[in-house]
């Protein structure tokens, strides 16, 4: 199984919690082959390096010369680390051909092989979709969330899926909301097969009020979806090892962060202001819904 993460310095101890919540969940006999993209000094990836090694699995860094990221456009909590997946086919050595990316911001419950063994039917691509919320502007077709996307590695390199995505960001950077997965969606939307929600549980379908964000055929579907969650992936700008953040995975999270080198991570934003505030949520939730 070949497991793509892509990241940079501020991440370190982020992906080294996903890769930990892979390696616990994997039941296979198999080994896993992990492929790690970045741009900074290879010296800062060490305890990560020991930590895939004493699991007993295998794992190859993939640089990139960041001058290569520059010109891509950025915005909020999205850096031009989103676009290094973008660069994998060239990267990846040539006899690899499928790949698991994951996004450095979630965690895995299950094992992956299922997932990793989907069959593609001609596909380059597999990803979930990312059910949209009813107040927001509809898309006009199935969007889809990159975060955890089954690449056909070859039909990518074959089809110029790299190149064809990284034109469309130059060419419409008006249209890039959610950076490169607008781009990937509106590049090989077409050539991409729909996952189960569960290998994608994003941060919106934990929300208490879904009535109100989501159709009862939406609702459906993410309730099925969560009540048996492969992989919870924090999107939005709060993150679980934010303090004010109060995902209910949370918890779990940090669980596996605390088997990683990075155990004495500390929760980023605590101060008297934030303790008030997340006070406030808890209450919310607890005696307001």
């Amino acid at each position: 199984m070949n497991i793509a993460l892509c990241l940079d310095l501020n991440f370190l101890p982020y992906c080294s919690t996903t890769i930990q919540s892979v390696i616990e969940n994997h039941s296979s006999k198999d080994r896993i082959h992990f492929f790690i993209s970045y741009t900074f000094d290879s010296k800062f990836l060490t305890p990560i390096l020991r930590q895939i090694s004493a699991a007993g699995h295998q794992v190859t860094c993939l640089t990139i010369n960041s001058n290569r990221l520059k010109k891509f456009q950025t915005r909020a909590h999205f850096t031009e680390a989103n676009y290094l997946r973008l660069f994998l086919p060239e990267l990846l050595p040539e006899n690899i051909t499928r790949a698991l990316y994951l996004d450095s911001d979630l965690i895995v419950r299950t094992d992956l092989t299922e997932l990793y063994q989907e069959n593609l039917k001609g596909f380059s691509t597999a990803m979930a979709p990312e059910l949209q919320n009813k107040n927001h502007n509809p898309r006009h077709k199935r969007y889809y969330n990159s975060g955890v996307l089954l690449m056909d590695v070859q039909a990518w390199r074959n089809g110029n899926n790299s190149e064809r995505i990284i034109t469309y960001t130059k060419e419409h950077p008006e249209k890039l909301e959610f950076v490169d997965q607008d781009a990937i969606n509106n590049t090989i939307h077409d050539e991409t097969k729909s996952l189960d929600l569960r290998w994608n549980c994003i941060t919106p379908y934990y929300n208490a009020k879904l009535e109100r964000d989501y159709s009862a055929k939406h609702i459906e579907l993410i309730k099925a979806a969560i009540s048996k969650s492969s992989i919870v992936h924090f999107t939005t700008a709060s993150k679980p090892w934010n303090y004010i953040n109060c995902h209910p995975y949370k918890k779990e999270y940090w669980q596996y962060l605390n088997n990683t080198p990075y155990k004495n991570t500390r929760p980023t934003g605590k101060n008297f202001s934030h303790m008030l505030k997340k006070l406030e949520i808890y209450i919310r939730h607890k005696y307001l819904r």
